[in-house]
């Protein structure tokens, strides 16, 4: 089936709609009719049938969304008008389509009739008050029955839990009135067993007078009044709310509490169901994220663990209904793929890395999600199901390793354009940062190996600040002291990124060290003298005068002679004196650093 066929014989309603150079519907699928009872041909010929069929009080929404669709895939639930005069709820998705000129010229759309989850949720909402209410006043039912059954008398909490006032309960039979059908055998039978005086506790399914259903406990016993008379008490307790407990927790007992996603405990059932015959040839799929480690160490676990639901949501997305996805831990997944050939279970593959980009938006400075795959498919029975476990997990690591580099380069490299976003820094001030220290480290007589972790150091040495928020960062007033102690972690984060990535490693006590004073003041050791690392010094003093000498949004920029006068007056209590020396020799006036 063609994509016009797919979209001709879709369920959701699917348009665009153009401003220009005419407005009005250009394109509307056959769904139109059976959710709206309007044609396409209707459509088409009136360019505001939108307007009449969203309700009047939320019109303005529409109209909203219509002026300003800033973003993609705007979502709203809105009440519409059925030609007939109905009412349907609908979700409604559009995407706005812009020229070359960023000129809105239409907007596509799907509109989904969700009209019966509309009605189910509301009617949700309504049993789940009423139950709140039952159980803060009492979750105890009782019930006096004759000999046949029949009520011959309820308490008020009968009346409030099955909706029966006394007058309408009375002199029915209680089976008839609450006791669902496919439970009126196993209710008969209850009832005989009191009737021989024995005692019954049993849970069971009861019905309201709506038709609704609730879970309850019944203690059934005979009673005998004056009149010698043989009654039946039945004693209700709603134990909805315990049942659910009790199934949530059947639930996290085979759950990742974490992803929502399946747990060893089931993955080890399901394996030992799935190594069969029936299920033969038998896939599996290990999925390991890079990097998680580093994102838990600089930004904290929560957002480690953002990571792993995304990564999560990704797996689910990309695997079929049948498929079992686990969390097998750590930062490790499982996917379990029955019945599933080496080149379906490609196809798996291919689709979990084409599904990545779409969950690229992580907070933080990733902004790609690595993840390292192996698989492998059993096609016999007779293999051995912990070495075809084993051989996946190897090929994963195998390319875990051989996508190391790039995946590494790419972070240093997403960190850095971080950093410039993040702060007042720009890439020109990264760039003069480079060549004045470049510059004074040839000067010095400083290894190609130094110069190399010098020119890192020039780019990287505030990259703790991609860990601090922006409206610290950024803020124009003053810091409170809260804030301003936030801010001195930087170079403590930065070590900490420092040492996650191996070419980072040997800057990582440089970074740590670029905020120390010469006369021991400074932070976050209080390092004193030659005790702080050559090339932190050397940063120091090549970024104070870069930072005075150039405008920032906050200060206007000092001339040179100003920024050179600065630097002999901060020698010995902030600035290596000696390198502020070396620092006025080789630019001595301002020519020869715009030579450089």
């Amino acid at each position: 089936m063609d994509f016009k066929s797919l979209v001709e014989n879709a369920q959701d309603l699917m348009f665009r709609y153009s401003f220009q150079p005419k407005q009005g519907f250009e394109y509307v699928n056959s769904a139109a009719k059976a959710i709206t009872g309007y044609t396409p041909e209707e459509f088409y010929a009136d360019p505001c049938i939108e307007y009449r069929l969203v309700h009047s009080k939320v019109r303005f929404l529409l109209e909203d969304l219509v002026e300003a669709p800033a973003t993609k895939n705007n979502s709203l639930v809105l009440p519409w008008v059925h030609k007939n005069g109905s009412l349907v709820w609908v979700e409604q998705k559009v995407t706005p389509i812009y020229d070359e000129e960023d000129n809105l010229i239409a907007v596509e759309g799907v509109v989904r009739d969700i009209t019966r989850w509309k009605q189910a949720e509301e009617e949700l909402q309504l049993q789940r008050s009423y139950f709140e209410t039952l159980f803060d006043e009492s979750p105890l039912v009782m019930a006096i029955l004759n000999e046949e059954g029949k009520i011959i008398k309820v308490n008020k909490n009968f009346q409030n839990t099955f909706k029966y006032k006394e007058s309408e309960a009375k002199d029915n039979f209680l089976r008839e009135l609450i006791v669902p059908k496919d439970e009126v055998e196993k209710s008969q039978q209850l009832f005989n067993k009191i009737l021989k005086n024995k005692m019954v506790n049993e849970e069971t399914v009861r019905k309201r007078k709506d038709g609704s259903e609730i879970e309850v406990s019944i203690i059934g016993t005979p009673i005998e009044f004056n009149d010698r008379k043989s009654r039946i008490c039945i004693i209700y307790k709603d134990i909805t709310e315990r049942k659910k407990d009790e199934r949530q927790i059947k639930y996290l007992s085979f759950h990742d509490e974490l992803t929502g996603l399946y747990n060893r405990v089931y993955f080890e059932r399901e394996l030992e169901l799935a190594n069969s015959q029936q299920h033969i040839p038998l896939s599996l799929i290990v999925a390991d994220v890079n990097n998680l480690k580093l994102v838990n160490d600089v930004f904290g676990h929560g957002k480690g663990d953002e990571l792993l639901k995304i990564v999560a949501k990704i797996l689910k997305e990309s695997c079929r209904e049948n498929d079992i996805v686990v969390r097998w831990g750590g930062d490790e997944f499982i996917i379990l793929l029955p019945n599933t050939t080496k080149n379906q279970v490609e196809l798996v593959v291919k689709r979990i890395k084409e599904n990545i980009p779409k969950y690229e938006e992580v907070e933080g400075p990733f902004t790609e999600i690595s993840i390292a795959l192996g698989y492998v498919t059993k096609e016999s029975p007779i293999r051995n199901i912990d070495k075809i476990m084993a051989k996946a997990e190897d090929r994963m690591y195998r390319n875990k390793l051989r996508g190391s580099k790039s995946t590494k380069s790419s972070i240093i490299s997403s960190l850095e354009t971080t950093l410039l976003e993040k702060n007042y820094e720009t890439k020109e001030h990264a760039d003069r940062l480079e060549k004045i220290s470049m510059k004074m480290g040839k000067y010095l007589g400083l290894s190609n190996n130094q110069l190399d972790n010098l020119d890192l150091l020039a780019r990287l040495h505030d990259i703790g600040k991609v860990a601090i928020s922006d409206e610290i960062l950024m803020k124009p007033a003053k810091l409170t002291e809260e804030e301003w102690e936030r801010i001195k972690m930087h170079p403590e984060i930065g070590c900490r990124i420092a040492n996650s990535l191996a070419e980072l490693t040997p800057i990582a006590n440089i970074i740590l060290s670029h905020h120390e004073r010469w006369d021991g003041t400074g932070y976050p050791q209080r390092l004193k003298g030659e005790n702080i690392p050559l090339l932190a010094r050397i940063i120091a003093i090549c970024d104070a005068y870069d930072v005075m000498t150039n405008e920032r949004p906050y200060k206007t920029a000092m001339s040179h002679q100003t920024a050179i006068t600065e630097l002999k007056e901060c020698a010995e209590s902030q600035f290596d004196p000696e390198l502020v020396k070396v620092f006025i020799e080789l630019f001595d006036n301002q020519s020869k650093l715009k030579a450089l």
